[in-house]
């Protein structure tokens, strides 16, 4: 939608073939893109991931936000939710990995420098393996995965 008129459209899907919009959060800007688990979203726009709460999904919620520092391009999010894998446009932290053990104020827990791109493209989440699979521009290194120690 337009700037300031709905960026964050809540879509009930409990019956697929006649989906309602029952819920609108008006943000600053443009979410792209977003992830979620439970009644949660996090959204990034511009350089900064949002935090929102859409337990109440007629009034959407922002609990919580996190400056990265530059545009985040994709995001994954572990299964229990408490870690979130972003792909970014970060110099020398292209691939950051943010605790969200507190909604309302998530944090950077480590980054990674893919020396090789200025860039992600995307970034997945593998529940079996636990591990997250980045994907980049560059020929040095297109898909490459980190593995949490």
């Amino acid at each position: 939608t337009g700037l300031g008129s709905g960026e964050l459209q809540v879509i009930n899907v409990s019956v697929p073939a006649s989906p309602t919009r029952t819920g609108v959060y008006n943000a600053p800007g443009a979410f792209t893109p977003i992830a979620g688990f439970g009644t949660t979203l996090l959204a990034g726009q511009g350089n900064t991931l949002y935090v929102i709460s859409v337990a109440t999904p007629a009034a959407p919620t922002v609990l919580g936000t996190l400056a990265i520092g530059g545009a985040v391009n994709d995001i994954a999010v572990n299964s229990t939710g408490s870690v979130a894998y972003l792909a970014t446009q970060v110099s020398a932290k292209e691939f950051e990995a943010i605790n969200l053990s507190d909604l309302a104020a998530p944090a950077l827990l480590g980054s990674v420098d893919i020396p090789s791109a200025t860039f992600m493209n995307g970034v997945c989440y593998n529940e079996v393996l636990d591990e997250a699979v980045g994907a980049t521009p560059s020929d040095a290194g297109e898909l490459m995965t980190f593995i949490p120690q």
